[in-house]
């Protein structure tokens, strides 16, 4: 009987991080960095002598030093160098605090978002069924996001047919991103949070009949009253971000043309996601927006809120004052209004295969979290672009396989990618994707605790995070589902990046 349980139980993998092919263990960068300094040690011996020719090939030997060894987060000295410099650069200039108000130093009486949310504009649009949405506008890049809601069905109770079906779905729908003309990036933010009951009680009367037989009206008292408070609860969030070039020519259209645009192709995506174990997608409004990212910066202001809307009142939030009063980013920390938050960035995916529940665990919340945020990030690519890359890791997993005949872990890799280049050739799509995890709670001295129950949630998903060092407020930012793409906003290329 078990042996036929564990014959049910299917794995997910085939998760590759991308490699460049170099001599030895370096990649592109680091075989240019050697070649580049023994041409250079030539010329230096020849012209200014061997001190001359030994100063280069120290410096050149560093060089491969700090790009050579890697962690277990496979990261390079060099990166690590470099994340400290850009923070020890931030503190410098003083940019890891920050008061709005009329105490702030940008001389506004209101609490704009910060960072990388600073640049952000609304703008509400109707779909085709006349109902309104926000859509998101980063003037800087030319982008609009689009916010999709769900609330997850959840899986304690599926059977393995429909858990492995609503997997299978929900790949299909990756795929399907691929398809969609100037988009992107599409997040997918799971979060977690206790519930006040506010939302059922309101939602309960709202329904109750002042006619209604006096023994029913006593349980559904009864009922509110014990409520659900404190209980956990869970929401996802979708945010698709597109180019203002959305219709795939050369020209930029403006807000309403891409309002447009997105709200044609609303129902194809709220189709798509209704087989995936989200239930029934709709369209983000302004209001909820504003409420959500309120309430991540200033999470004990989410019981007012909840009771001002059981008084039929809604909570004057304007987009421009939503942002946290004051803020403070520590090295692996980040104090927001009311709350402490900590941020965790994956760094290396599962090498093995993983069954939906472990993967699951990430997602569940803790009773030592207040509110957690699990944000899926995916940047599609299209098939030209896809067969490329796929062909790429192949071949630098072959050559690698050929170099170390005795690693079966590279034997492995070089299966899976030839693997995957069959697949790419056949009509599968390959995208990239990161997480980024936050967990916050309110009282700071229960950080610690909440980090160690977020650890372990992540150990036993596979996936191995790395606190995003020098970079909290941004890695906060990033579970939001605000449309950010750091890449677009990096002074760093992403062929770099992907070598430190």
């Amino acid at each position: 009987m078990a042996a036929y349980a564990a014959e049910l139980v299917r794995r997910y993998g085939n998760w590759v991080r991308p490699v460049t092919a170099g001599l030895f263990k370096l990649g592109q960068l680091g075989t240019r960095v050697m070649l580049g300094g023994l041409i250079v040690g030539i010329l230096a011996q020849t012209m200014y002598g061997p001190v001359a020719a030994v100063v280069v090939v120290v410096l050149t030997g560093s060089a491969l030093w700090a790009v050579w060894f890697r962690d277990a987060d496979e990261m390079t000295t060099f990166g690590r160098l470099l994340e400290r410099g850009a923070w020890l650069l931030r503190v410098q200039r003083k940019e890891t605090t920050m008061r709005n108000g009329i105490w702030g130093r940008g001389g506004s009486s209101t609490n704009q978002l910060p960072g990388l949310a600073a640049q952000l504009r609304l703008h509400t649009a109707k779909d085709g069924h006349g109902k309104s949405f926000v859509l998101i506008h980063a003037p800087r890049n030319g982008l609009y996001t689009v916010v999709l809601s769900a609330t997850p069905t959840g899986g304690g109770d599926v059977d393995v047919e429909r858990r492995d079906a609503w997997v299978a779905n929900y790949g299909e729908f990756i795929r399907s991103l691929s398809d969609e003309t100037g988009l992107e990036q599409c997040a997918v933010i799971m979060e977690t949070a206790p519930d006040t009951s506010r939302k059922l009680e309101r939602n309960v009367r709202r329904r109750m009949r002042t006619d209604a037989p006096e023994l029913s009206l006593q349980v559904m008292e009864q009922l509110l009253e014990g409520g659900a408070q404190g209980a956990p609860t869970s929401r996802c969030f979708i945010a698709c971000t597109f180019t203002a070039k959305i219709d795939g020519t050369e020209r930029r259209r403006s807000a309403s043309d891409v309002a447009d645009e997105i709200a044609l192709r609303l129902p194809a995506l709220v189709s798509r996601l209704s087989v995936v174990g989200l239930g029934v997608a709709s369209t983000v409004e302004a209001q909820e927006l504003s409420e959500l990212v309120r309430v991540a910066y200033d999470p004990a202001i989410a019981p007012l809120i909840d009771e001002t809307k059981a008084a039929g009142v809604i909570p004057d939030l304007p987009w421009a004052d939503i942002g946290p009063a004051a803020f403070e980013t520590g090295w692996d920390d980040f104090a927001h209004d009311s709350g402490t938050s900590v941020s965790y960035l994956m760094t290396v995916p599962p090498k093995a295969g993983v069954d939906a529940l472990k993967a699951g665990r990430l997602l569940q919340p803790h009773p030592s979290i207040v509110r957690k945020r699990v944000a899926f990030i995916y940047k599609p690519i299209d098939s030209g672009t896809s067969a490329k890359i796929a062909e790429a890791d192949a071949h630098t997993a072959r050559v690698r396989a050929n170099r170390d005949t005795r690693s079966p872990s590279k034997a492995m890799i070089a299966a899976q990618a030839a693997r995957t280049a069959d697949e790419q050739a056949a009509g599968a799509s390959l995208v990239n994707f990161a997480i980024a995890v936050t967990a916050t709670v309110l009282d700071p001295e229960q950080l610690v605790t909440a980090r160690r129950a977020l650890e372990q949630q992540m150990g036993e998903s596979r996936i191995r995070f790395r606190p995003a060092y020098g970079m909290q407020d941004a890695a906060f930012t990033l579970t939001l589902p605000l449309g950010i793409i750091p890449s677009k906003l990096s002074k760093i290329s992403p062929r770099i990046r992907q070598e430190i």
